[in-house]
């Protein structure tokens, strides 16, 4: 099973954006050129069934799924409203094209950043993604009522539309004691972003094998605090992100039963190797929440015909996600 990899863009974006602020300034081309590439492996953990509450379930099988994504990025930075101040004088607005690649899917996107000073970043952006079958998997999806199954849509009539806009505040205790091995770094990004799938009939979607969408206002929230150090082993941190629909009506018929208010956490520790001035890999795993139904289920084709009744917490993922500089 291939997973939607859309977290890995905003990992990537504050794992770097962390570690940018915190080696200090180098001469670099305004052009960067860059590819990222993004790996999980989920084990396999059983849903339980749920009368309330909250509960753990624990691994039951050595595999579930996989995910695989390689983005290939332009980015240009240029100085911009630079102050003289230590706060303000490397102000930038930064522009970058990328190309999102998986074996069902493709997504080309466009994002804005401006450091307005030098704790804060605004971003907004957006990206269109169409995704196919390929060994019974599916690109992009839709529920049907009359199979009570995700059926695959045509390629290139079903788009993934997202549009967002977001900001990230960052803190490193260094800028307050100099000095190599006094860095906590920390950072917090809250993102607002509406997503919907043209090309459908019903309330319920999916993309990239992540069933249970519905089209909405969403957000997305990330917290990273984490110790960087002067090695390879370049930064050691817990990350958490929590998302979710602000109107549970996003999900029509099934805005109860299928709890469209629920609110996902993902919470694990990461860490990053910087293997030269061109190469980074960050590494991650994670505990997650999903929706507990009033029966035990295997397939997400089962969930719409079930009663959410609680929360499910489970270990998601070992991820790594590497990225080349040109």
């Amino acid at each position: 099973m291939i997973r939607e990899c859309s977290f890995f863009r905003v990992f990537t974006m504050f794992i770097l954006t962390v570690s940018l602020a915190t080696v200090g300034a180098e001469e670099k081309s305004p052009l960067e050129l860059s590819l990222t590439t993004d790996a999980a492996y989920y084990p396999e953990s059983d849903y339980k069934a749920s009368s309330g509450g909250t509960h753990f379930a624990p691994i039951t099988g050595a595999f579930s799924g996989a995910e695989l994504c390689t983005t290939f990025e332009a980015a240009y930075k240029m100085p911009f409203l630079a102050g003289s101040s230590e706060l303000t004088e490397d102000n930038s607005l930064a522009f970058s094209l990328s190309l999102e690649l998986t074996p069902v899917s493709v997504a080309p996107g466009l994002c804005v950043t401006f450091s307005p000073i030098a704790f804060l970043e605004l971003y907004g952006g957006c990206y269109a993604g169409t995704g196919w079958e390929l060994a019974g998997l599916l690109g992009t999806a839709e529920y049907s009522l009359k199979d009570k199954e995700y059926t695959g849509l045509d390629p290139f009539s079903a788009w993934k539309l997202y549009g967002y806009g977001g900001a990230t505040l960052m803190f490193d205790t260094g800028a307050i004691w100099e000095g190599d091995w006094n860095h906590v770094v920390m950072s917090a990004t809250y993102e607002v972003g509406y997503q919907k799938l043209t090309g459908k009939d019903c309330k319920l979607w999916g993309f990239q094998e992540s069933y249970g969408q519905a089209d909405g206002l969403v957000f997305d929230q990330y917290y990273l605090i984490g110790y960087q150090m002067p090695l390879p082993l370049s930064l050691v941190g817990v990350a958490l992100e929590l998302s979710g629909h602000y109107d549970a009506d996003d999900y029509g018929d099934w805005a109860h039963t299928f709890g469209g208010s629920f609110v996902t956490a993902e919470v694990g520790p990461v860490c990053e190797f910087t293997l030269g001035p061109r190469d980074t890999l960050s590494l991650l795993a994670q505990f997650a929440t999903r929706r507990a139904f009033s029966a035990s289920h295997d397939e997400a084709n089962e969930e719409p015909l079930l009663e959410k009744t609680g929360t499910e917490w489970y270990f998601e993922r070992i991820a790594a996600s590497w990225k080349h500089i040109f």
